[in-house]
């Protein structure tokens, strides 16, 4: 998913940087996270799977308390919204993915973009991966 060998290429192309070494997966508490290390920034991407759709829909209102809400982002998933810091978080029925963009400079990838721009295309690469694109 997140970390699986096309959408590490995906996400690589779309970019137009690789990270330093290839993400590793890490799988807790129901949580799957994948931590793409380029050279001086970091950025994490991570799914959370929940029993059901409402605990799902709770979980991302908790997300938006905590992360601040900066505005809807439409076409990416379903109830995607940007955070405070320009990290997107959406979901696909009972899985919230969560793209950290906290640790990257304000302009990343070549050509260079804002955080917020780096983490709505990269939601959108993973969600092409999960519609099977």
């Amino acid at each position: 998913m997140i970390c699986r060998p096309r959408a590490v290429a995906d996400i690589n192309y779309t970019l137009g940087v690789s990270p330093v070494a290839a993400p590793t997966a890490i799988w807790r508490h129901h949580r799957y996270t994948c931590t793409y290390r380029y050279r001086h920034a970091t950025m994490t991407l991570w799914v959370q799977e929940l029993p059901t759709l409402t605990q799902t829909i709770s979980y991302m209102s908790g997300l938006k308390r905590t992360l601040g809400d900066a505005g809807v982002i439409a076409n990416v998933g379903q109830g995607a919204f940007a955070a405070s810091n320009g990290s997107a978080v959406s979901r696909k029925d009972n899985k919230v993915l969560v793209v950290e963009v906290g640790g990257l400079p304000a302009r990343f990838g070549q050509p260079a973009t804002s955080r917020a721009d780096v983490a709505i295309t990269v939601a959108d690469v993973i969600f092409a991966c999960w519609r099977g694109y």
